[in-house]
């Protein structure tokens, strides 16, 4: 099946120039609306929905193929892979973070600039590396999620979205969140809070830009430190703002670093001009 199929790609615009949003837990491709205007017209627009996160790609869902993120990160590079572009900016929240992270090194060349908000390689503390949870938070929330998934959803939504959140927004993420199919909802979340990619971040082969909320539910500021240590990093910024989806709650926080994120790369792909003599 086509990548754009799968995946139930919209694309807007030409030029030689892409941007590709990914989205977060549950999250759709709508979640993007807001930060759209801040990309520059002559840029062309990627979004799409992760196999098991809408009724069309959940007739797709493969619990082997998905039991980690790596058959995510196989459909991501092929879905880039396909697009005729001359320069890419991939946009990852949350998980699409480390999602494209791993597409990144396993497709050098593939991403041009990788422009993560609230991701995290790993959610669990250990000696050197402060995740935000211990291994019994993980386990202790999983067995929540397992018991009981819908609760757990609808107490993690106010969470998430902080407390700049609107009512209509809070509504808009709680009915994504709970239309989820449950046996999907728990791999997935599983495979979250069980991930460890640490040692795939040092290996990212392109420029990176890391967007953190100060109060994250989900994803504390270390995490976000740790990342921007070991990456070529070349934005890192911290919102002083709650929340573990800035692009939808604050997008005139987000919206600028996007813009700045694709002069970046247009700027990176223009050829040295080369004087007489």
């Amino acid at each position: 099946m086509n990548p754009d199929v799968l995946l139930s790609a919209t694309i807007q615009g030409e030029g030689p120039n892409t941007i590709v949003f990914g989205n977060g837990l549950s999250t759709t491709q709508q979640v993007w609306d807001q930060v759209l205007p801040y990309v520059p017209p002559s840029w062309r627009i990627v979004r799409f929905d992760y196999v098991g996160t809408t009724p069309a790609t959940s007739a797709h869902w493969n619990t082997e193929r998905y039991r980690t993120y790596a058959g995510h990160a196989s459909d991501l590079r092929q879905l880039l892979s396909s697009l005729d572009t001359t320069r890419l900016l991939f946009v990852g929240h949350s998980m699409s973070g480390m999602i494209g992270a791993l597409a990144a090194t396993q497709s050098p060349g593939l991403i041009d600039e990788l422009f993560m908000i609230g991701a995290s390689p790993c959610y669990v503390n250990h000696a050197d590396y402060h995740g935000g949870f211990s291994a019994e938070d993980v386990d202790g929330l999983l067995r929540s999620i397992d018991a009981d998934i819908a609760a757990w959803m609808a107490g993690f939504g106010p969470l998430a979205l902080g407390r700049d959140a609107s009512a209509h927004q809070l509504t808009q993420f709680c009915d994504t969140l709970l239309a989820l199919r449950p046996d999907i909802g728990r791999m997935v979340l599983r495979s979250i809070f069980t991930s460890d990619y640490r040692d795939v971040v040092p290996r990212i082969p392109c420029p990176v830009s890391v967007v953190q909320c100060a109060e994250d539910v989900a994803v504390p500021v270390s995490v976000s430190e740790w990342i921007a240590s070991h990456t070529r990093c070349v934005a890192h910024e911290v919102l002083p703002v709650s929340g573990h989806l800035p692009h939808l709650t604050h997008p005139t926080l987000i919206g600028p670093l996007l813009r700045a994120a694709c002069e970046r790369v247009a700027e990176a792909g223009r050829a040295p001009v080369r004087l007489p003599g």
